[in-house]
């Protein structure tokens, strides 16, 4: 080993910005749980218990919304995804970037609930609009792909 005291203070930078990024995701996950619990009738969602490091919102009783961030190590991306009530198949509904200042996508505080909410809200729009569409059209929801929602293409629901 070269020399032992440049690798412990290479050890000590990491650990700071691990712990500062992983800080940093338990305020997200804390100011967006706040956020949407105190509007969840506005939005049908409701924060859901599960045993891992994400959170999980119910909507309309019948999907799933898992809010958590990749798995790389020192990964800074946030993964929105999709799924059925009961199902095991998921789908991307979209991500964003979390800084170790708390910034989120570049412009949202995490310590801001009603930005926090906004910019969630922002992530879940073309799963309304899909929805919407689906009760518009009189027609059954099946599962959307994330190309469907992401090219807003919400009108061609079967």
């Amino acid at each position: 080993m070269k020399n032992p005291m440049e690798l412990r203070k290479k050890a000590e930078i990491i650990a700071q910005h691990h712990q500062r990024l992983q800080s940093e995701w338990r305020r997200y996950c804390r100011t967006l749980d706040q956020a949407v619990s105190l509007s969840q009738s506005d939005y049908y969602l409701m924060a859901e218990l599960v045993a891992d490091d994400a959170l999980h919102f119910r909507l309309y009783d019948h999907f799933i919304i898992r809010i958590a961030m990749m798995d790389d190590f020192n990964s800074h991306v946030i993964e929105y995804s999709l799924y059925e009530r009961g199902g095991n198949e998921s789908i991307v509904l979209a991500t964003a970037t979390l800084s170790e200042e708390g910034c989120l996508d570049g412009w949202v505080s995490n310590k801001d609930r009603e930005a926090v909410l906004d910019h969630y809200l922002s992530k879940l729009e073309p799963l309304y609009d899909y929805l919407y569409s689906s009760i518009h059209n009189n027609k059954p929801v099946p599962m959307p792909s994330s190309q469907q929602l992401r090219s807003g293409n919400v009108h061609n629901v079967n």
